[in-house]
Parts: structure tokens; sequence; C-alpha cells
């Protein structure tokens, strides 16, 4: 059951972290109403910047770390 969820976890963080690389590359990809304003830029680059290096550490470091402050980072 743990590698199973280690699994899913992996899968779902890398998603988070994709969706950020949309985000920032085509956000008319995730807002099809988006029309590239500096507002919407500026979401894109803010969301961007949490989800992709959060997506990658919350995805890759319960494969490689285990204890309390791999799950201190998940929580």
């Amino acid at each position: 059951m743990t590698i199973a969820l280690t699994y899913l976890n992996l899968l779902v963080a890398l998603t988070s972290a994709l969706f950020g690389f949309f985000a920032l590359f085509r956000p008319t990809l995730i807002n099809p109403r988006a029309d590239g304003s500096a507002g919407e830029a500026f979401f894109a680059r803010m969301y961007a910047a949490r989800a992709v290096p959060f997506g990658l550490v919350a995805g890759i470091a319960p494969l490689f770390f285990d204890g309390w402050p791999v799950a201190a980072l998940l929580f």
C-alpha cells in the first residue's frame, strides 16, 4: 500500500508541476478566457513559481528519503 501511495503522490505532484508549466507558457490552455493582460501574466508566473518547484520536490523526495521531514514537506 505504501508503494502505491508513493507512486500516486508522484503522479499528482508531477501533474501539478506540468500545469504550472502550462500556466506559464500557454495560459489559455488553463483559462480559455485569458487575454494576456499584465495581471494574468503575473498570476501565471506566480502560480508556476510555486507549482513547479514544489511539485517536483513533493513528487521526487518520497522516492529517495523517508521520515518526518518528508512527511512535513507533504503536509
